[in-house]
C-alpha cells in the first residue's frame, strides 16, 4: 500500500521552475536577436536611402552644371537645409525664376560645401551663383535623414563641363 504513494508520474516544483528558467532564458536571447535584426534592417535601409539620395542629387546638379552656363544653388538654410533649388540665368545674366528646380526631398536635410582655395570651408552659403567660366566645380554633399540625426552620407566630387 505504501508504494502507491511513492510511484507518482509528476513533475516536482523544482523540476517546473527550471523548466520556466530556462524557457525564460531563450525566450530573452531570441527576443534580443530578432529586435536587434530589426534595428540593424532599419539602419541599412536609411543608409541606402542616404545614398541614392545624394545619387540623384548629383545626378541633377550635374545635369545642370553641363546644361546651363550660369545658374544659382540655392538652399532654404545651410547647414542642414531641406530645400535645393536651381535657378538658371538667361544669356543677359537674368535670373529665369519660372524655369526654377527643386531638386530635394522633404524626408532628408542637406549641406552643400564649395571648395574655395583648396578646402571646403564655404559651407554656410545659401546661394552659390555658379558662372560659365566655372568648368570644373568641387563639392561636397552631406545627405542627413530628418528623423535619425545620427545618420548621414557624405560625397565629394567634381562637376566638370566638356
Amino acid at each position: 500500500m505504501n508504494n502507491r504513494y511513492f510511484n507518482q508520474n509528476g513533475l516536482t516544483l523544482i523540476e517546473l521552475l527550471i523548466t520556466l528558467a530556462i524557457m525564460a532564458f531563450v525566450g530573452t536571447l531570441v527576443f534580443s536577436v530578432f529586435t536587434n535584426g530589426i534595428k540593424y534592417s532599419n539602419t541599412a535601409k536609411t543608409t541606402v536611402n542616404l545614398q541614392q539620395q545624394a545619387n540623384i542629387v548629383l545626378a541633377e546638379l550635374t545635369s545642370w552644371h553641363e546644361s546651363h552656363s550660369t545658374y544659382d544653388i540655392t538652399l532654404d538654410k545651410n547647414p542642414y537645409g531641406s530645400t535645393i533649388t536651381l535657378i538658371p540665368y538667361n544669356g543677359n545674366d537674368v535670373k529665369l525664376e519660372g524655369q526654377k528646380k527643386i531638386i530635394s526631398d522633404s524626408r532628408f536635410e542637406y549641406v552643400i560645401c564649395f571648395e574655395l582655395d583648396q578646402s571646403f570651408s564655404s559651407c554656410n552659403v545659401l546661394t552659390q551663383n555658379i558662372k560659365k567660366t566655372q568648368k570644373n566645380l568641387p563639392i561636397k554633399l552631406i545627405v542627413r535623414d530628418k528623423k535619425d540625426h545620427k545618420q548621414s552620407f557624405e560625397v565629394k566630387t567634381i562637376l566638370s563641363r566638356i
